[in-house]
């Protein structure tokens, strides 16, 4: 990737990732096409029982784009920017085209560091898409990203 497109992709990135550390991390990019690889997709946002909350909430849990989707409820405070986006895709003339950036997790999957919006919103329109997925393969250390306490592994007491 050159810069101009880096800068595009990462422009919009508001989760507190420590871009000093970022600096030496290598990135991937990897083409999406199925609704379900979309689904599968972890995002910044948490729910604390059917509750949005945040990430430091005690009992905060990730969900993943699917899950979002398929219960928009506790989103309700999210619902104006994922119809403006869904809105977009349907009026669109060719093959929607988008890029996500995101931080690579252990256990395979990614989380979304931006685009979490447009995400929900592509998955409810199921329609033609391609999607770049860039991931940054960086340490799982909540110093470089505090989400990643959610994700981390954790290890069995011996």
């Amino acid at each position: 990737m050159d810069y101009e497109e880096l800068l595009n992709c990462y422009s919009g990135v508001d989760v507190c990732l420590d871009w000093t550390m970022a600096l030496d991390w290598k990135i991937e990019s990897h083409i999406l096409t199925s609704s379900d690889d979309i689904r599968r997709l972890r995002m910044p946002w948490y729910l604390k029982g059917d509750v949005c909350c945040r990430h430091s909430d005690d009992g905060a849990k990730p969900v993943t784009v699917g899950e979002v989707a398929d219960n928009l409820a506790p989103w309700h405070c999210k619902l104006k920017r994922i119809y403006r986006h869904a809105f977009c895709f349907n009026r669109a003339k060719s093959q929607i085209q988008i890029t996500f950036p995101a931080y690579y997790l252990q256990d395979g999957t990614s989380l979304l560091l931006d685009g979490n919006h447009r995400a929900v919103a592509l998955v409810l329109r199921e329609m033609d898409f391609k999607a770049t997925l860039h991931s940054f393969h960086g340490p799982m250390d909540p110093k470089a990203l505090p989400d990643l306490t959610h994700f981390m592994q954790k290890r069995p007491s011996s």
